[in-house]
């Protein structure tokens, strides 16, 4: 049976959160907020890290809306974490498809992985968000594709994303390398998380095979 691996983009293929950290500084006497290292950032969820910082609530769409912008508008300077590439490479090499399922644009997918000669490692790229919950997304996704639970595996790097698989019982890997650091993932109960690419690609064996 083919397996397809769905990844996540943001904080988990590409280092954007540095993007969304500086426009935050940018904004920050326009909304009256206070600074927020990304270590910090990591140990909360956006919604807490944005009420540390101070950010009114009632504008937090507009504030995603902006930040989409800045990150479009930036677009050059998203850059994959270390080893990503080699990576991907790898997991198509032993059989596995690969295919990219995040709420940033499909252009903006498409551009880091033209720019880092990646487009032809992966089977699809499925731009999607849903005011219901991430699991919505992975289960359209699963629509779309004509797959069952039983053929994918989700690779992801917030809290939000075992959440959404637990709760459509899709099996998942966490890295700990993105948005949300190892002690938020660890509290779920997550029993994969990858410390590094080479973790990743030694768990997505294991779980592929049980």
């Amino acid at each position: 049976m083919q397996k397809y691996v769905f990844f996540d983009f943001d904080g988990t293929l590409a280092d954007t959160l540095d993007l969304v950290l500086k426009f935050g500084e940018e904004v920050s006497k326009e909304f009256s907020l206070r600074p927020i290292a990304r270590e910090e950032f990591k140990r909360h969820s956006m919604r807490e890290a944005l009420r540390l910082m101070g950010f009114p609530t009632h504008k937090l769409p507009e504030f995603v809306l902006r930040v989409k912008t800045h990150i479009r508008q930036n677009i050059d300077s998203v850059l994959l974490f270390p080893d990503i590439a080699d990576m991907l490479k790898d997991i198509n090499r032993n059989g596995f498809r690969l295919v990219v399922l995040s709420s940033n644009s499909k252009e903006n997918i498409e551009h880091v992985l033209q720019t880092n000669g990646l487009v032809d490692q992966v089977s699809g790229i499925i731009s999607d968000s849903s005011v219901f919950g991430k699991h919505k997304v992975i289960a359209r996704a699963l629509k779309r594709l004509n797959l069952s639970r039983d053929n994918i595996i989700y690779v992801g790097d917030e809290v939000r994303d075992i959440e959404a698989c637990d709760k459509i019982r899709v099996p998942i890997i966490a890295v700990s390398w993105g948005w949300d650091d190892k002690d938020r993932l660890a509290k779920t109960g997550c029993r994969h998380i990858a410390d590094n690419t080479k973790d990743l690609e030694r768990l997505l064996a294991e779980v592929s095979s049980s």
